[in-house]
């Protein structure tokens, strides 16, 4: 009897051990499953107010704001066919209409935003620059551009970044690591290759990048190359293909902010796009104008015929056909850049040479309706 006793109060103490570890597994899976939703309900918040936040951002203007969220992992993606997207988790979004520049991760609880209107010379859209406080940006070079863009960013705006300035190469060994999960360097100036950023080695190579901006001086610093870098152990080498181009300083800064080649050509492309777009609705309204103010012989024909009719250089037409051609294939070379700048800018005094915007400019002298 007592070994029955014995043998019934062991398979009992088993019953108990087999049906609690099945109750622990059973909480821990809803724990697991309720934490799983949680984050994924936060995950879909946050993306929700980044993107109502970054629309809002894209309509207006030269604006910059910082916007407190969860303390959230946000990865910035663009595959080679720009398919362009954001994530948290598992949850993504897809990237449309609006033009966002960024590093490829965001980390933290802070998002900085800043929009600068990108206008060739007619409004097209606000370039959408997104970035973290944790994110480090030198500055290389003591050019007027180097320490323009300095000033823009280090006091001009108003949100904090992580901004210093350095005069050469020679000087990013003075450059602390203060643990920024991402380091981007700018040079102007300076050609990166084979700089030591030894400081940083610890870092992922993917982590410390860097941009080299070389300003075309034909066009006043408006267009130019841009060359993108990582690191490699402890120096900087160049990206495969990582060169292309910019059209105006708004598009520079889009550069600047990107976090590898795709992001910034994908975004170019698109804006490109909408460039064509644009160009067509103002070629259409141009059309229009030169058809009454030449029935009408009225001195505003010229004018409007220079932009959108003549045969030899009408300007938008000439603007939406090269927008077309980028939007297509970006980058292609810096000459489009160039006679796009020039027949959208030009100022000279042969008036068959003049830019939209000096032509917009005669229309209005006349009291008769603008070109854009």
């Amino acid at each position: 009897m007592e070994k029955k006793a014995a043998i019934e109060i062991q398979f009992n103490w088993m019953f108990v051990l087999i049906v609690g570890v099945i109750i622990f597994i059973f909480f821990t899976r809803i724990t697991m499953k309720y934490q799983e939703v949680s984050e994924s309900k936060i995950a879909i918040s946050v993306l929700a107010n980044v993107d109502t936040i970054a629309t809002g951002a894209a309509s207006s203007r030269d604006t910059d704001q910082i916007i407190d969220i969860p303390n959230v992992n946000m990865k910035i993606s663009s595959t080679e066919d720009c398919y362009r997207t954001y994530k948290i988790g598992g949850n993504n979004r897809r990237l449309e209409d609006v033009f966002i520049f960024s590093p490829d991760e965001i980390e933290g609880n802070k998002l900085i935003f800043w929009t600068l209107d990108w206008s060739i010379p007619y409004r097209i859209a606000n370039l959408v620059f997104l970035t973290s406080p944790l994110v480090k940006y030198v500055i290389v070079g003591d050019s007027g551009l180097a320490n323009e863009v300095n000033s823009m960013l280090d006091s001009g705006l108003g949100v904090p970044l992580a901004i210093e300035q350095r005069a050469t190469p020679g000087d990013i060994s003075l450059v602390p690591d203060h643990n920024h999960y991402q380091v981007r360097f700018v040079f102007f100036g300076f050609d990166p290759d084979g700089v030591s950023v030894s400081q940083f080695e610890d870092m992922p190579d993917k982590d410390v990048t860097a941009i080299q901006i070389i300003p075309d001086g034909t066009t006043f610093e408006e267009t130019g190359t841009i060359r993108f870098f990582e690191k490699e152990a402890d120096v900087l080498r160049p990206v495969t293909d990582g060169t292309t181009y910019y059209l105006k300083k708004e598009a520079m800064y889009g550069a600047l902010f990107s976090g590898n080649k795709y992001i910034y050509n994908c975004n170019m492309k698109a804006a490109f796009e909408r460039l064509r777009f644009v160009s067509q609705l103002y070629q259409n309204r141009s059309i229009l104008l030169n058809n009454i103010y030449s029935a009408q012989s009225l001195a505003c024909a010229n004018y409007y015929s220079q932009a959108c009719c003549n045969d030899a250089n009408p300007r938008i037409l000439t603007i939406r056909d090269l927008a077309e051609d980028m939007a297509r294939e970006f980058p292609r070379d810096l000459q489009d850049m160039n006679d796009m700048y020039t027949v959208a800018y030009n100022e000279d005094s042969d008036f068959s040479l003049e830019g939209i915007k000096q032509l917009n400019n005669h229309v209005l002298y006349y009291s008769c309706p603008e070109i854009y």
